[in-house]
């Protein structure tokens, strides 16, 4: 196990090597601490369960290192109420990420970062947010934000996405950037609207925004910055 009193903690382990046997603890200042367990993960690793990951607490963030499929079910032990623990997946080029976190439902969120396979994302009770790279957030993937709080979508760059793409997407109610500055394509029509999504937010970019005639129920509130913008509600 490790446990620090203040500062940071840097952990690295292999997947197979975690277990509840392990005690993994930040420091006491995990708010301002930059805290990281980094996993390696393995071609033949079992899955993370749960109770591999019950003694890990104060922790930043948890990402990954290599492109092997890798599947963590997490604890309600990793994030306390009103913290925010980071997944970073993004080192999954094209493995597939399975991340389930509907145990969390006392008050922590996730933010997680996506790579670029077949992701299967099931998020807790929280106000979570998942990052997608363009590109990577297609009909392959299955996106669950959680039945409740409010769930946030973000891109990591300039970013196209088409009504289909959010095919198997539900309980996300906002579509956004990461850097206001990018630029957003969007259709939004009949799965945006099966995704739960009512709100875009963009920036400074130059946006797009089609609404389609399948998003036909309730209210679509779209924020522009000040880049130069288009919103067609008549497609």
């Amino acid at each position: 196990g490790a446990a620090q009193g203040g500062g940071s903690l840097v952990v690295t382990a292999a997947q197979d090597h975690i277990t509840t046997a392990d005690t993994i603890t930040g420091t006491t200042t995990a708010g301002t601490a930059a805290n990281t367990l980094t996993i390696t993960t393995g071609a033949s690793a079992s899955a993370l369960v749960a109770g591999d990951l019950d003694k890990i607490t104060k922790m930043n963030t948890i990402q990954t290192s290599g492109n092997n499929a890798f599947s963590i079910t997490t604890h309600a032990n990793n994030v306390a109420n009103g913290d925010d623990l980071a997944i970073n997946a993004s080192s999954l080029t094209s493995a597939n990420l399975t991340f389930d976190a509907s145990a969390e439902t006392d008050g922590g969120t996730f933010t997680l970062t996506a790579g670029g396979g077949a992701d299967t994302i099931t998020l807790g009770t929280g106000a979570d947010t998942i990052k997608f790279a363009n590109g990577k957030l297609t009909t392959a993937d299955t996106v669950n934000g959680g039945a409740t709080g409010a769930n946030t979508l973000k891109f990591t760059n300039s970013t196209t996405l088409t009504d289909a793409d959010l095919t198997n997407v539900t309980n996300i109610q906002t579509i956004t950037l990461d850097d206001l500055s990018n630029n957003l394509i969007l259709a939004a029509g009949a799965e945006a609207m099966g995704a739960g999504v009512v709100t875009v937010t963009t920036g400074a970019g130059n946006d797009s925004v089609t609404v389609e005639a399948g998003y036909n129920s309730g209210t679509l509130t779209v924020n522009l910055g000040a880049g130069d913008d288009t919103v067609n509600g008549a497609a």
